[in-house]
């Protein structure tokens, strides 16, 4: 949840979101991963990285055993 409020980015640049893709240097976060082509009407812009989430890891943003999760919505059932 953090992760969508502070980037304010859809469901998929979320859960698809690596820290190779977040620049700490200079606080910013590519939510377009390089591999994938810039598509118009999904447009993933790079955005300010917000103080809250200004953790240092590897791996996902957003995973459970080491690996990415594939839908926002069951991480919010498991927590109830």
């Amino acid at each position: 949840m953090l992760w969508a409020l502070g980037t304010g980015a859809r469901p998929e640049a979320i859960t698809g979101l690596h820290s190779r893709q977040i620049d700490f240097q200079h606080g910013l976060i590519h939510l377009n991963p390089p591999e994938r082509d810039q598509v118009q009407k999904k447009y993933r812009p790079v955005v300010r990285l917000p103080d809250a989430l200004w953790v240092d890891f590897d791996g996902w943003a957003v995973a459970y055993d080491g690996r990415p999760v594939k839908s926002i919505k069951n991480g919010l059932l498991a927590g109830l």
